[in-house]
This record gives structure tokens, sequence and C-alpha cells, in this order.
């Protein structure tokens, strides 16, 4: 088995004999069997897959794809949280508007509220 490698990322498995010319900047290294295209290869050895659950983008041999994007949903999550929209925030802004009479932090959160939904509109 060969793998195709691009800096430290496999970017394909192959057996031996489905090799085929490769350009500048890719490297045919003999690999296990148990390599694959989520692997590393660092300092001349094969580093495992990081664990289930993260975006690691593929090299197609064109460039590189992310098999698992993100849903809008989850890009507004990151957003909201980046942007202090946080749900302790929601909940404290809310609290203040209504129990305390105080819509100051509740007109700025909605505020950051519409302009992540501007910037990751529904499909």
């Amino acid at each position: 088995m060969k793998a195709l490698i691009h800096g430290r990322r496999v970017c394909q498995v192959v057996k031996d004999e489905d090799l085929f010319p490769v350009s500048a900047g890719l490297k045919w290294v003999d690999c296990p069997m148990d390599i694959t295209d989520q692997h590393t290869y660092e300092k001349g050895r094969f580093v495992d897959p990081p664990p289930s659950g993260l975006r690691v983008p593929i090299w197609n041999g064109v460039e590189w794809i992310d098999e698992n994007p993100l849903t809008v949903q989850e890009k507004r999550q990151q957003e909201y949280e980046s942007t202090g929209c946080s749900v302790n925030d929601l909940i404290v802004a809310l609290w203040e508007k209504i129990v305390e009479n105080r819509p100051e932090e509740a007109t700025d959160i909605q505020a950051k509220r519409e302009a992540v939904k501007a910037k990751f509109p529904k499909q």
C-alpha cells in the first residue's frame, strides 16, 4: 500500500499497482493496510486521525473540501457565542428587560442576533 502525502496530510491511499504520477509537492510513501486519508504523516510516521466528531477537510487531489460542512444552525450557534449571545447572556437580558424593566441589553443582543441571521440566512 502507498499513501499520497501533501505536507503532513494523507491525501489518498492506494494499492501499489494503482500508483500514478504526481506533481511537485506530493509524494508516495509506503504505508500499512490500516492507514486512511484521515491519518497525518509527521516526521516519517503516520499519526492516527483525530477523535470522531471533529471536522477535518479532505484533499480531493485539486482542493481541500469539507465533506461534513457545518449546518446554518451550527454556524449561527458558533457566531452567537463568539459575539456575546450565549444562552446565559440571553437569559440575563430577558430577565433585565421583563422583570427589571431595563431593555438595553436585550436590544443590544437582538441587534447582534439579527446580524448573525443576515450573515447566515436559512437556505
